[in-house]
């Protein structure tokens, strides 16, 4: 059996060899081992540069990820914050023009019922009143029709002449922004540059992560537009149907010849107005007025120049009378006035012999003076149980009395004599 040899004796034996080593040796033998520990330090503090390093760039770099970030919610924040489209695009612009080389930007809305672009032009200073064309999908730019079918940024950093940036007329740059919200295409953003070649992959970047800003920016413009549009034009109905209501109301209420209150509009007032005699303790005359002599004028002069007597009859009565009272036209050549406030029989009679003056002084009518008069009959209202339909029945009676007795002139109903 053979024995198992001790790891001891392998230690003693070369610690054995060593002691039996000249000092010389042993002393190069140490300066390797130093050599070697010098290189393993050095290996291991390359190491730990290189980490610091690599620690320190994925610091920067997160801190530039952090401002980019920044930026792009501060851009976004400023361009939603408007609901005005040009707003917007100027709002962009001053705040992109020192991270993108663009001097002028282009807007193109997509126009679907149309099948065109609705460009808006906006030059270096940005002005208030940008260019506006409209361009239809089949004339348009091959590259703004390629980035709204694909959806992809466009990148053209050196125009060839046959495609310089249609509507700037310029060489230069272009890069093309699809604006797009979910599945919807909203159109087109167009950044050009006199310079060639400046757009990069990061400036494709940078307008990528603010895509969603914009389209975002450019929906909600559209929809108030057109919220506004659409109030305007209910405001522009409501204004109609008012006016249309004020006009059927005018029709229905006054005489279409002398603007007169007509028929139905005195039965409205003639009752509040004998409410007011009753708790006013005043008296109420109804005076119903029949021209005399105007069927000769009419017949020799025609219906138009009758016409135009009875307006001026209108107007004389009016005249004659106080702003309080009422006139209106109830038939052919007959009125009815409400004169309110009379204190008896004596007020009115005043207040008719007025009124018979003004219309017995001559007509002017085509260079002619044609001379009228008029019957007129009053019922008084001194607060009693009588009908609207009963006074005006009272005054036409009184008013036929006084045809009867001779024209001209005015007289009171009375119950002896009806």
């Amino acid at each position: 059996m053979v024995k198992e040899k001790s790891p001891w004796e392998d230690v003693e034996r070369r610690i054995k060899g060593l002691s039996e080593l000249s000092e010389e040796t042993l002393l190069e033998l140490q300066e390797v081992w130093e050599r070697q520990l010098e290189i393993c330090g050095d290996r291991e503090n390359r190491l730990v540069e290189l980490k610091n390093r690599e620690i320190e760039g994925l610091k920067d770099l997160l801190r530039d990820t952090n401002r980019h970030m920044l930026f792009i919610n501060e851009v976004g924040q400023q361009i939603t914050a408007s609901l005005d489209l040009d707003s917007i695009i100027r709002t962009f612009h001053r705040t992109v023009r020192d991270h993108l080389p663009c001097e002028r930007l282009l807007l193109a809305t997509y126009q679907s019922r149309e099948e065109s672009l609705y460009y808006r032009y906006y030059g270096k200073e940005t002005q208030e009143d940008p260019e506006v064309e409209t361009i239809y999908i089949s004339a348009a730019h091959r590259m703004v029709v390629e980035c709204l079918k694909d959806g992809k940024t466009v990148v053209e950093n050196h125009l060839a002449p046959e495609e310089e940036c249609f509507l700037t007329r310029r060489g230069g740059a272009l890069m093309i922004l699809p604006l797009r919200l979910g599945a919807s295409s909203l159109g087109a953003l167009l950044l050009h540059s006199d310079e060639t070649g400046v757009f990069n992959e990061s400036h494709r970047h940078l307008l990528g992560a603010l895509a969603i800003f914009l389209a975002v920016a450019v929906t909600n413009a559209q929809s108030h537009q057109e919220v506004a549009l659409l109030n305007k034009e209910l405001q522009g109905e409501k204004e109609e149907l008012i006016t249309t209501y004020a006009r059927i109301t005018r029709m229905a209420n006054y005489d279409s010849l002398t603007d007169l209150p007509n028929l139905r509009l005195l039965n409205e007032f003639l009752p509040r107005y004998m409410n007011q005699a009753r708790r006013q303790k005043w008296t109420l005359g109804v005076f119903f007025i029949d021209l005399d002599d105007f069927k000769p004028v009419n017949d020799r002069f025609g219906h138009d120049v009758g016409d135009a007597l009875l307006i001026q009859v209108g107007k004389r009565i009016l005249q004659s009378l106080r702003r309080s009272d009422i006139v209106a036209r109830v038939g052919g050549d007959e009125f009815i006035a409400l004169v309110q406030g009379l204190q008896g029989e004596k007020d009115a009679e005043n207040i008719v012999q007025k009124l018979l003056e003004a219309l017995e002084e001559p007509f002017s009518l085509r260079e002619e003076d044609v001379r009228i008069g008029a019957s007129v009959g009053i019922s008084l209202y001194y607060g009693g149980d009588e009908t609207p339909e009963i006074l005006k029945r009272q005054a036409d009676s009184a008013m036929y009395a006084v045809k009867h007795r001779g024209k001209h002139s005015y007289g009171f109903f009375r119950e002896e004599s009806s």
